[in-house]
């Protein structure tokens, strides 16, 4: 049950840097796998995004080496493990997934029907 509702809360949180910013940054900076830190840091300030989630929108839209030049006393692990964060809460289907990914789950929400974030997706855990 706890796993279930950290899922969901998790979610919450994220969803509008996963269904949001990728497609505002497409709009603003054209449609790229990756964007600059930033872009990403613009993008995260339009849509008043807390700490946390400005790293992990770094960590989803930036490489791996922007990533580590905006935070240079931290490890590249953390970037992959943002990165695995978002693929496990949001069924993202491989770890190297670019910005062209999230757009196209945001769009395949859109096109289904399915509520934006108030789904936990997935099997009970």
């Amino acid at each position: 049950m706890l796993g279930i509702i950290r899922r969901y809360l998790g979610r919450r949180q994220l969803l509008p840097m996963v269904s949001r910013l990728p497609i505002w940054l497409a709009k603003n900076f054209g449609a790229n796998d990756y964007y600059s830190p930033g872009q990403v840091k613009r993008g995260a300030v339009e849509f008043n995004l807390t700490d946390t989630s400005t790293t992990i929108a770094l960590a989803a839209c930036c490489t791996a080496a922007d990533f580590q030049s905006s935070f240079p006393s931290t490890d590249l692990e953390a970037y992959y493990r943002f990165r695995d964060q978002l693929t496990e809460l949001f069924d993202i289907p491989v770890r190297t997934f670019t910005c062209k990914h999230l757009r196209a789950l945001e769009r395949a929400r859109i096109v289904s029907g399915s509520p934006a974030g108030d789904s936990t997706q997935g099997g009970h855990q």
